[in-house]
């Protein structure tokens, strides 16, 4: 059975890294999803279950770096998101939500990101932005604060999940190859 798994990866081109990596997705996406939606569980409307992807998928997106970097990069992609969360938090207090308000913030969140020389960060900065403006045009039950401080909470959720995941199977496959 196992050379039969070894002949499947090498047909596919595939090998232990990649499958490690694609479990870890796995690991992080779902936990990140459960986690993110045990904490709004009490939220009602879209905001739930918008909250539970959204961890998941700032947990994906830092594990698409190395794991040599993945420390530097999620503590970068908490500072994009802070910003992106805050700056569309600030401009729904003032303003109603509105696709104008959206191509606004994102705008911004993305001219912040770059002008503070983390430019790998505006994307998922950016979409924090998206995120929290599609939740206050679908809902009006949370203030704005609360919806962008959410957002944010959500996002700390998958990338901590996403480090704790690299690292622990960094560390196993580190021990396993000294066995091997």
């Amino acid at each position: 059975m196992a050379m039969l798994g070894k002949k499947f990866l090498q047909h596919c081109e595939l090998n232990a890294d990649i499958v490690i990596r694609a479990v870890e997705g796995g690991i992080v996406g779902s936990a990140a999803f459960l986690i993110g939606r045990h904490l709004v569980q009490h939220v009602e409307g879209p905001g739930a279950i918008i909250g539970a992807v959204w961890s998941a998928i700032a947990g994906l997106v830092v594990l698409q770096t190395g794991r040599a970097d993945i420390l530097r990069f999620s503590g970068l992609q908490a500072v994009g998101t802070f910003i992106g969360a805050f700056i569309s938090g600030v401009y729904l207090l003032v303003l109603p939500p509105s696709v104008w308000g959206l191509a606004l913030c994102t705008f911004l969140t993305s001219i912040a990101c770059y002008a503070m020389h983390i430019s790998d960060q505006a994307r998922l900065a950016s979409a924090a932005a998206v995120v929290i403006m599609g939740v206050s045009i679908l809902s009006k039950v949370h203030s704005p604060l609360v919806n962008a401080e959410l957002r944010f909470v959500e996002s700390l959720i998958g990338l901590t999940l996403a480090v704790a995941v690299s690292l622990a199977f960094s560390a196993v496959t580190r021990i396993l190859r000294r066995f091997a």
